[in-house]
């Protein structure tokens, strides 16, 4: 393996190409030359990223992927959603810590939650979607902590 000189860089960035999600590694030379030492699609990438550390949660909730990557999590019926002022603690503090996830180590993203109460069985019915930037979810404390709050809201 070879070290880079002190003008070498690598860089990984993430763009759409015939509109899906890739992901692109390049190595840029301090004259301005650039190669491009791969490029993979960012679903396959980031779903098997979930599967080698373990996020179940992740995988059964990925929707899509692309510049960012859609998450959906529902738990039965739909209804009528309850205002914030009515949601059980549960389901307030998921969305104070996936605010301050997303603040902490998403740079941006956006969570939303619509709480129906819960069914004759006890059991809370709720829509939850995350929208987070692709590239951040490779980074394992903003992954480790959406896959441990979707798996606190079941």
């Amino acid at each position: 393996m070879k070290e880079l000189g002190p003008e070498e860089k690598l860089f990984i960035e993430v763009t759409l190409e015939d509109r899906r999600g890739v992901i692109r590694a390049l190595h840029r030379t301090g004259v301005g030359q650039e190669t491009v030492l791969f490029t993979l699609p960012a679903a396959e990438l980031l779903l098997a990223f979930f599967k080698k550390r373990g996020y179940g949660k992740l995988l059964e909730a990925f929707v899509s992927s692309g510049i960012t990557t859609e998450f959906l999590q529902r738990s039965g019926e739909g209804g009528k959603a309850y205002p914030f002022e009515a949601l059980p603690p549960k389901m307030r503090r998921a969305l104070r810590e996936a605010g301050d996830l997303i603040k902490k180590h998403g740079g941006v993203g956006r969570f939303t939650l619509a709480y129906f109460g819960v069914n004759k069985d006890g059991e809370d019915r709720y829509i939850a979607t995350w929208l987070l930037p692709t590239i951040r979810l490779f980074d394992v404390d903003l992954a480790e902590g959406a896959d441990k709050l979707l798996a606190a809201l079941d």
